[in-house]
């Protein structure tokens, strides 16, 4: 999976439930049983400057502006 495969899981995960998914849960929508790996995919998304995660929160994760633009033009392709 790349960056924008994991933002548009996490976007999507956001609009069904109306708040932003765990590191476990975004692990296991990844098909991996490690949030390691979520972890190492949402400090990329992060220092792209496609989210913002709030240290010590559980669900801290928020799509910034430019993550949200870089979902619409995924979605027109």
């Amino acid at each position: 999976m790349n960056h924008l495969d994991i933002l548009v899981l996490v976007d999507g995960f956001i609009k069904d439930n109306g708040y932003p998914p765990t590191r476990t849960e975004i692990a296991i929508m990844m098909g991996s049983g490690s949030p390691n790996a979520s972890q190492y995919h949402l400090l990329n998304l992060e220092k792209k400057g496609l989210i913002n995660v709030k240290r010590n929160i559980s669900r801290g994760i928020v799509i910034s502006a430019k993550g949200k633009k870089a979902l619409a033009e995924s979605r027109k392709n």
